[in-house]
This record gives structure tokens, sequence and C-alpha cells, in this order.
């Protein structure tokens, strides 16, 4: 059984998907605060290792963060730069 792990996605599919999440209600922004908390803490999503990664990688813009529910494909928690077209995922599914 593999661990959660963070890794690179292709800043143009996780657009796409994105728009789709939000259409499906499948998308939740940190301001929706209950919801974000019961997510990040029933998948032990390591936030302060998100942030990390997208400083790793040289992101200069501003970055946002999202998480994709109910998606078999794109669920988990993301953080993103419209300005650097940079997306890195945590996958909650244990493969």
């Amino acid at each position: 059984m593999n661990k959660p792990r963070i890794y690179s996605v292709n800043y143009y599919d996780f657009m796409t998907a994105l728009r789709k999440a939000s259409n499906a209600g499948q998308r939740i922004e940190k301001t929706e605060k209950q919801r974000w908390l019961k997510y990040v803490r029933s998948h032990n999503v390591p936030e302060a290792a998100m942030s990390k990664s997208a400083d790793s990688k040289g992101v200069g813009g501003r970055v946002e963060y999202v998480i994709i529910t109910d998606n078999e494909d794109w669920e988990g928690y993301y953080v993103y730069s419209q300005e650097d077209e940079f997306c890195v995922k945590f996958d909650v599914r244990v493969d």
C-alpha cells in the first residue's frame, strides 16, 4: 500500500479539471473554513509541506490553494499559480 504523495501536475489539465469541479460543486476554497478543515484533517494533508513544495519549485507569483472532492481522477489538495502556470497536487488516494 502506497502513501499519499505530492507531485507536479500539468497546469492546463488542472485548470480544465478545476472548472469542471467548480461547475459540479466539487471545489472547496480556503475561505470555506469548516469544509476546508474537515477535508484537510480527514485526509491528513500536510499543508506546510505543500507550501514548501511550491516554494522549492521557484514559484514567484501568488499561489492559491484549492481542494477538489468527489472526483476519481482529480480529487486532492492543490497549490497553484496562475501567473507561473504551475500546479502541485497532494494525492489523497491511497493506491
